[in-house]
């Protein structure tokens, strides 16, 4: 399972402290057996909080965590990220880095408007 979210004062979003809240009420899904967390902002060096409670989160529900990849503002590239994602086992290699940079736009214009 990925988790991602961008960082809102220097927390993650309400949705996604909802859904891991629910995980942790309900219990994690059977065939869930690894865990990540990739995690944007437009500030460096607000993460350290939400990577802690990613490794408490994982160790309670008793699945691998693979690891979380931040980004701050523009700074990575899309072939930056897609190394990194795949070096943590995030995604395969057969990725396709178009739809992905489609889709990062999309999220960065998506919490631009919020």
């Amino acid at each position: 399972m990925s988790l991602a979210s961008p960082m809102f004062f220097n927390n993650i979003s309400g949705p996604l402290q909802s859904a891991i809240s629910r995980i942790y009420a309900m219990g994690k899904p059977e065939k869930l057996k690894k865990c990540a967390m990739l995690l944007s902002s437009r500030i460096d060096g607000i993460y350290e909080g939400i990577m802690e409670i990613h490794k408490i989160t994982t160790k309670i529900m008793g699945v691998e965590d693979i690891g979380v990849i931040t980004s701050v503002g523009e700074q990575n590239s899309i072939l930056e990220r897609r190394k990194e994602m795949i070096e943590h086992g995030f995604v395969s290699e057969k990725l396709n880095v178009g739809v992905i940079k489609e889709k990062l736009d999309e999220i960065r214009e998506f919490g631009r408007r919020l």
